[in-house]
């Protein structure tokens, strides 16, 4: 039996590790647009895991200290 935030680890770290591979590749032809594309990417993938509507993107994280 897996644990649902073990199986969320493991998604994020996936994702993330696709994520950095997209940039990786655009950043390495040094054209300007290739920087605001790795850009857009990785505020794709910031909003995936953030809500944005909310004050503070560690206020969930407060309540469980």
């Amino acid at each position: 039996m897996v644990y649902p935030a073990v199986k969320k680890a493991i998604w994020w770290n996936q994702d993330f590790k696709e994520t950095l591979g997209k940039v990786y590749r655009q950043a390495n032809d040094n054209s300007a647009s290739d920087y605001k594309d790795s850009e857009l990417l990785l505020q794709d993938f910031v909003n995936r895991y953030v809500d944005p509507s909310a004050a503070s993107p560690l206020a969930n994280l407060a309540r469980l200290a």
